[in-house]
């Protein structure tokens, strides 16, 4: 078996990125029709209403898992940004 060489030189040209929009979604972009798997939506419903199924946002386990702590302390940061920068707006100032 013989290694291919994946190394790219200045003359390799890069290809050009995908287009923007598709031509034809992706089958996962959509849900399928109820007609493939009729006891899909029923299951769904299911899990959706059962107790043991929280939102993200509304389990506070997920929230501070060690792999939400950038997207949690992000959210910190704005929302402490956003009160400060109503608090400046609302600043009485001196009429005087």
């Amino acid at each position: 078996m013989t290694k291919r060489d994946t190394t790219v030189g200045p003359t390799d040209k890069v290809p050009a990125p995908a287009p923007g929009r598709r031509e034809k979604p992706l089958p996962w972009q959509s849900p399928k029709a109820a007609k493939e798997d009729r006891d899909a939506p029923a299951r769904v419903a299911a899990i959706l209403n059962s107790k043991g199924y929280l939102q993200a946002d509304e389990d506070i386990g997920f929230l501070q898992s060690d792999d939400m702590r950038g997207v949690t302390s992000g959210l910190l940061q704005r929302s402490v940004l956003r009160i400060l920068s109503d608090d400046v707006r609302n600043f009485p100032t001196d009429q005087g």
